[in-house]
């Protein structure tokens, strides 16, 4: 694989402005990149208003990435195949009252990787971010799994 698409805990892809980290407790933290003035290279994160993160275990060769919207994002899915996995995609169905997510995540792990949508949540209210109902917020984070677990 060619080194600059690599995506190791050392340095970010080119391009990249914001990256998640494992702490040493294994939270997970985001940490700004310094802001660079280049031509757009194609990548999500040339998008205002956009961070993506990543984590990975290496012992068992899974991660996640995250993307997080600076203001709350409409999301749609597709879901195809006989055994999604999945957390609160059912509210991206036009037809539920939430309109709009804080992030999304996708992860590695198969059906444990669905709890890396816990930690951003938490992440997300430490911030005060998500749906308000009451005095409570309620950060929306959909995610998707895959199995690679073999």
């Amino acid at each position: 694989m060619d080194d600059r698409r690599k995506i190791t805990s050392e340095a970010p892809p080119p391009g990249a402005r914001h990256r998640w980290h494992p702490s040493p407790r294994s939270s997970m933290r985001l940490r700004r990149q310094p802001e660079q003035t280049e031509i757009s290279t194609g990548l999500i994160t040339d998008v205002a208003g956009v961070k993506v993160g990543h984590a990975q275990d290496a012992r068992i060769a899974t991660g996640t990435t995250v993307v997080l919207f600076d203001q709350p994002a409409v999301a749609a899915v597709d879901l195809r195949g006989g055994g999604t996995g999945t957390r609160e995609t059912a509210l991206l169905d036009p037809a539920m009252t939430v309109e709009r997510i804080d992030a999304i995540f996708l992860s590695g792990g198969s059906a444990f990787g669905l709890d890396a949508g816990g930690g951003v949540q938490a992440f997300l209210r430490e911030h005060d971010r998500g749906y308000r109902v009451g005095a409570a917020r309620v950060p929306i984070v959909p995610g998707a799994i895959l199995f690679d677990l073999l």
